[in-house]
């Protein structure tokens, strides 16, 4: 089995005043302990660090222990996939063709990325922003909880 965890799943997982941490983290405990692999994109990797070092004070994380939780938590333990130049392209085009804006490409390169690595779930907390992308229905799109 392999899963694809979106960028809102490590925040989560990783700051604990977060209100879906406790979620997240067992997320990441079930899949070490039922040896599942998980993939993240080299995109998911930048986010991550964006978002954590500027979250509103008090659950802002520094850089230095957010590049920590990075590489040990994601780096170290998960198979991480590249997207080339012509799959952003193609990610681009169809996020055009749907009429899609702004931030919505970048839940299309998620799900590019997933789907290249061929996982079995893709896990998120935003599922309607990933249903606008064509997931095939051999790939569950999910939350922890579910």
């Amino acid at each position: 089995m392999k899963y694809y965890l979106d960028t809102n799943i490590w925040v989560s997982a990783f700051n604990p005043k977060h209100s879906k941490n406790k979620a997240s983290k067992q997320l990441l405990k079930n899949c070490s302990k039922q040896n599942i692999e998980i993939v993240t994109s080299g995109h998911c990797l930048a986010e991550v660090y964006s978002v954590l070092t500027k979250l509103p004070k008090g659950l802002r994380l520094s850089p230095h222990m957010t590049f920590n939780l990075i590489e040990y938590d994601m780096i170290n333990k998960c198979q991480i996939i590249d997207l080339t130049y012509q799959e952003y392209a193609e990610t681009i085009k169809d996020a055009a063709n749907k009429n899609l804006i702004s931030g919505a490409i970048f839940d299309g390169l998620h799900v590019k990325a997933a789907l290249k690595a061929g996982v079995d779930r893709i896990y998120t907390y935003n599922l309607k922003d990933f249903e606008r992308f064509d997931i095939p229905e051999s790939v569950v799109l999910c939350t922890p909880s579910d």
